[in-house]
């Protein structure tokens, strides 16, 4: 097996329910995994105190594992609202994620980050999303001077139309991000999401370029790499004509129930009744898949 300058991280809910979690039993797991990354939801550390996050970033530098924080904000936390106080609400949420990232040692926050997730209220913008846009980019322009202040880079992820409106494609993302017009503005795009809405896989990634700064994978259906009929071989190669060299980090996300199962919209067992051991035999097998198609 060849090597490859990529990390490769995996998503903690994939264990787990619930966005909040037991980080240590979870950084311990993906570094008996293999795994380079764990990728966490970073609201509960923020409900931290300053002592306990340190507690938790040191062990997971014990571990040698890297810590990626993925959030989407709420609806009283909608960026994009045409409620000002909703908006002051997500403007402070945002700075307040950028800061946390920052204390904890990471220079990116990845997720729905111009909007709020899981989007439930589409009716009202089925006309014309522009003003929607609109108050999202003048939004974001607040957080992001926070960001390029403390070093962070603010990666926005395209989702598919189920889940978000206002940016489906890479196309949207790369014009969401002109109009923001800061260097730390950048996207993550996820394969689950492209598979939705992109024409091309190739095209999708080199649409979206040096912008690209963190990448997400996951099957058609959300199982594990290697397990569904995405075309990986087209995919690292449009990642490596981009010259990628981020994190690749699994999201698959198969297991009913929770905060998780309601969020993700999981309505069957997509596991297949998997144990804990069968997961983890799963996640072993997608890490080599990803190991060896990226060298």
């Amino acid at each position: 097996m060849g090597t490859t300058v990529n990390k490769i991280g995996l998503h903690s809910a994939y264990w787990s329910k619930n966005w909040a979690i037991n980080h240590k039993e979870c950084i311990k797991h993906a570094s008996g995994l293999g795994f380079d990354i764990l990728e966490v939801q970073p609201v509960s550390l923020y409900e931290m105190t300053r002592g306990q996050r340190q507690d938790i970033t040191k062990y997971a530098d014990d571990c040698g594992i890297t810590l990626t924080y993925c959030v989407g904000f709420g609806e009283s936390q909608n960026v994009a609202s045409e409620d000002t106080s909703v908006r002051k609400n997500g403007i402070a949420f945002g700075k307040a994620m950028v800061k946390l990232c920052a204390e904890l040692g990471s220079d990116m926050l990845v997720g729905a980050l111009y909007s709020y997730w899981p989007m439930t209220a589409f009716n009202e913008i089925m006309e014309d999303k522009r003003p929607y846009i609109d108050r999202a980019v003048d939004s974001v322009k607040e957080i992001i001077k926070v960001a390029e202040d403390v070093g962070v880079d603010y990666c926005m992820e395209p989702l598919n139309r189920f889940e978000q409106v206002l940016i489906n494609t890479s196309a949207e993302g790369v014009e969401f991000c002109r109009r923001v017009g800061s260097p730390r503005a950048k996207l993550l795009l996820d394969t689950f999401h492209i598979n939705i809405e992109e024409n091309s896989f190739t095209e999708a990634i080199l649409t979206a370029g040096s912008l690209t700064r963190h990448f997400h994978v996951g099957e058609n259906n959300r199982k594990a790499p290697g397990t569904g009929c995405l075309p990986w071989k087209e995919i690292a190669a449009a990642l490596k004509k981009i010259n990628y060299t981020g994190a690749i980090v699994m999201e698959p996300l198969t297991r009913m129930g929770g905060e998780v199962g309601r969020d993700i919209r999981i309505w069957r067992d997509i596991s297949n009744g998997a144990d804990d051991a069968e997961l983890d035999r799963i996640a072993r097998n997608s890490l080599k898949f990803l190991r060896d198609l990226m060298s």
